[in-house]
């Protein structure tokens, strides 16, 4: 599949790319001016994918976009690490916010613990 995915790369027919961080990082390696064009970038569940070792890669991908990239981010929660890189990377963002307070009423969460 990665192979696949190569060559379609390479023949320039990508219109889109979803994937996780790490395995971006290592195609945009792979070909330096991937994202020179890249016209949106979207974190989808931002706040997972700001934090741990994701940060570090979604930081290294973003210095690849092209200034003119539009750069959005989704989550339900806003904690610091999102605010600390939208402040870095996108100090003149919108920030749309459709709820005042985190409101949790009627959803219910199941877990079960496994051995």
């Amino acid at each position: 599949m990665v192979k696949e995915d190569y060559a379609k790369i390479e023949d320039k027919i990508v219109h889109m790319v979803v994937c996780t961080p790490g395995r971006l990082k290592d195609i945009v390696k792979k070909y330096d001016n991937l994202l020179a064009k890249c016209e949106f970038f979207v974190l989808d569940e931002a706040d997972r994918l700001l934090e741990g070792n994701f940060e570090k890669d979604v930081e290294e991908i973003v210095n690849y976009l092209s200034p003119k990239c539009a750069l959005l981010m989704y989550s339900a929660t806003f904690p610091i690490r999102i605010r600390s890189f939208k402040e870095k990377f996108m100090p003149r963002a919108e920030v749309i916010n459709l709820m005042d307070e985190l409101m949790l009423i009627g959803l219910t969460h199941y877990y079960m613990l496994v051995d």
